[in-house]
């Protein structure tokens, strides 16, 4: 389970097909099992605190971290591997979605 509390900026959060506008002081909860994901929806950058149980994804963020650099997404292959690693399923096809349908970039 994950729970996110926004400490700046503003974020959407997506928790299977509801969709959650998170300004500062928002708490959300993403129960695991489900799909979710967030992204800022600014210019400004954007804080949260991301709360996950049991332990041991936080070394999948700083993995991940690793791999991108500045406007620059990550090898696909590596990030699979990373994702197989930390046993993460992703939909590419949703995220594709979203990445266009928000004008977004990893």
């Amino acid at each position: 389970d994950e729970i996110s509390y926004i400490l700046e900026g503003e974020v959407t959060i997506q928790v299977g097909e509801q969709l959650i506008q998170a300004p500062v002081g928002t708490l959300v909860v993403k129960p695991r099992g489900i799909q979710h994901c967030f992204w800022n929806v600014g210019s400004a950058p954007a804080r949260l605190l991301e709360i996950i149980t049991p332990a041991g994804l936080e070394h999948y963020f700083e993995e991940l971290a690793s791999l991108v650099s500045e406007g620059v997404p990550p090898d696909p292959a590596r990030r699979s591997a990373l994702y197989e690693k930390y046993h993460l399923t992703v939909d590419r096809t949703a995220a594709e979605a979203l990445l266009e349908h928000y004008h977004l970039k990893f």
